[in-house]
């Protein structure tokens, strides 16, 4: 059973892709236009091309928080909810699927925005190379050889949009209970929730030595730094999964009803 489960996986997975598909396509499109664009048109000004390519980065990023409410919102208005419904499957393969989804199409997006802008920044400030095979001043060590960080924060930034996400789904299913007002319920348990979950992390981080985390910050202690990156990324994994496994029920619930 476990193929045969992975095969409903995948087909799911395949679905929410093909509905992402159109937004995907043209975010992308028009980043790679835009770049196309730029690189024939700021060579007398290099440096002009910077906020361009972090626009573009940014809505690459927040696309999938957009995305995280239709996917759902569509079953509801497409009527397939009830096809959902005939299948064998619970709510967490149907969700983890949609959930998987907007993480793909955060990091297609971004791993493309991002990597092509940088590619137009380099090949219009060739002096980027020096710049990150240079000893940063005070600290003794390259930007290059930081890489390790930077990818803690992009594997951060991952599931910071799949906490979103699940407070996203959670809302909707939320708002599914009631019959009248539905989006109004929404909007508000989803700010709730995000008010909430905010609080317990600020109650978290409240138990961290900040003495530990201020030293190693202005002595800049990469140890200090990964392990604060590595506890930073386990909590908000915890979070999301939390408020997803919440979404899960109240989805198998209204399965039920």
């Amino acid at each position: 059973m476990p193929t045969s489960r992975l095969g409903m996986f995948s087909k799911l997975y395949s679905k929410e892709m093909r509905e992402l598909a159109p937004e995907m396509i043209t975010v992308i499109g028009l980043a790679v236009l835009a770049y196309i664009y730029l690189f024939f048109k700021t060579h007398d000004y290099p440096f002009a091309v910077i906020g361009p390519v972090f626009m573009i980065g940014g809505m690459a990023a927040f696309l999938p928080v957009i995305s995280s409410f239709k996917l759902l919102s569509r079953e509801w208005k497409n009527n397939t909810v009830y096809l959902m419904m005939s299948l064998p499957v619970k709510g967490g393969m149907i969700m983890g699927a949609k959930l998987t989804a907007l993480l793909s199409e955060y990091v297609l997006g971004t791993l493309i925005a991002g990597v092509s802008g940088f590619l137009l920044i380099y090949a219009l400030n060739p002096e980027l190379g020096q710049v990150l095979t240079s000893s940063i001043p005070g600290i003794g060590m390259k930007l290059i050889e930081l890489w390790p960080q930077g990818l803690a924060l992009y594997l951060t930034s991952i599931v910071i949009i799949a906490y979103i996400a699940s407070i996203s789904f959670f809302s909707q299913m939320v708002g599914k209970l009631v019959s009248r007002f539905s989006g109004l319920v929404t909007a508000v348990v989803f700010i709730a929730t995000a008010y909430l979950s905010g609080k317990v992390g600020d109650l978290f981080w409240l138990n961290i030595d900040k003495q530990w985390f201020t030293n190693g910050i202005n002595t800049f202690d990469l140890n200090v730094i990964n392990q604060f990156l590595i506890i930073n990324l386990l909590f908000s994994l915890a979070l999301a999964a939390v408020i997803f496994t919440l979404a899960v029920i109240i989805y198998n619930r209204k399965i039920e009803l």
